[in-house]
């Protein structure tokens, strides 16, 4: 049995490990030296697998707390100081109340692009902060799509990779995602009123079966159903690309991971 065959039963799992393999070590040292939060009431939305949520919960000690909310929280495991909240920041309605705040940290890693209301909602978070407490919203920006493929077993193959970016990117922009929406947060949390805003730009290069591929891989087959009804590639190109995706000797330019923080004034 093959990689992609093993990713293609489970990819909302494969997807949460690779996103922490890649992205974790990055995000963790955003928010390590934000603050020192012992004793801090945290707020993941969009937790996803609960990798960041879980070291949270570990940082804030006896005395603090993590609340982490997603669609699907059943994935995130369980740990004393961590309430699972399951909720859909796109839904109608008031927020639950555990997300009610006030909190020290608010974070938000690859969720807000995805949502039509993110400038809203970016809004709800930030009336959410304690005086002087921290949001920190991470998002990718990709690469034009023709300047992505550093190298390739073949040229069909490089061809391939490219016309399955198009293709996601397509069925992106008919859900409503901002793909370019990491350009806009610096502006976005100064308009919010915060302060020491700063952002900080992490990308590199990904080869096939690494941690950043293998999200590709993952995200290809949640889209697969949309991708086939756009007819913009076949069931038989998925599945080569599913292989290719785990080739070495495919090297792409990764999408650029803008994480930004910015503080509520006072104390």
């Amino acid at each position: 049995m093959t990689a992609a065959t093993v990713l293609a039963a489970a990819p909302a799992a494969a997807h949460d490990a690779a996103l922490a393999e890649l992205l974790d070590p990055h995000t963790r040292w955003r928010i390590a030296g934000l603050d020192d939060w012992t004793g801090a009431r945290c707020l993941q939305v969009g937790a996803g697998g609960g990798s960041i949520a879980g070291w949270l919960a570990d940082r804030a000690g006896p005395d603090g707390s993590v609340v982490a909310a997603d669609r699907e929280p059943g994935r995130i495991r369980a740990h004393p100081r961590l309430t699972t909240v399951a909720y859909d920041l796109a839904g109608p309605g008031p927020w639950p109340e555990p997300m009610a705040g006030p909190f020290d940290l608010i974070v938000a890693r690859l969720m807000l692009a995805h949502l039509p209301r993110r400038r809203a909602i970016l809004h709800r978070l930030a009336q959410r902060l304690t005086r002087g407490g921290v949001v920190l919203v991470e998002a990718w920006l990709a690469p034009p799509v023709d300047l992505q493929v550093i190298a390739a077993p073949t040229v069909a193959a490089a061809d391939l990779y490219r016309r399955y970016q198009h293709a996601a990117g397509a069925v992106s922009d008919q859900a409503g995602t901002d793909l370019g929406w990491a350009r806009h947060l610096h502006t976005a949390l100064r308009e919010e009123g915060l302060v020491n805003v700063d952002t900080v730009i992490h990308g590199r290069y990904w080869a096939g079966g690494d941690a950043g591929l293998r999200v590709v891989a993952a995200v290809a087959e949640q889209l697969r159903p949309r991708l086939l009804a756009g007819s913009a590639v076949t069931e038989r190109q998925l599945d080569d690309l599913g292989e290719l995706l785990f080739d070495p000797r495919l090297i792409v330019y990764g999408h650029l991971l803008y994480s930004a923080s910015g503080r509520r004034a006072g104390t």
